[in-house]
């Protein structure tokens, strides 16, 4: 059975980032989405702890069919 893991954390979360193209960024919500251009799915890219200085532990999560419509 295949298994999509749908959000990584911390280091995991930004090797797998830096492969992407970033398509968006909302520097007032520190959230930004990004392309996976291998499989055509979307991630967002935010922060688990955003009252923490710098944003705390990042995070990528899926985004779903209907969140990147919008």
């Amino acid at each position: 059975m295949n298994k999509t893991t749908h959000a990584f954390l911390g280091i995991e979360a930004n090797r797998r980032r830096a492969k992407w193209k970033q398509v968006s960024i909302d520097a007032e919500k520190w959230t930004a989405v990004y392309l996976d251009e291998e499989t055509g799915r979307y991630w967002e890219l935010d922060f688990i702890y955003p009252e923490s200085h710098g944003g705390g532990i990042p995070r990528v999560r899926l985004l779903g069919l209907r969140e990147t419509e919008t």
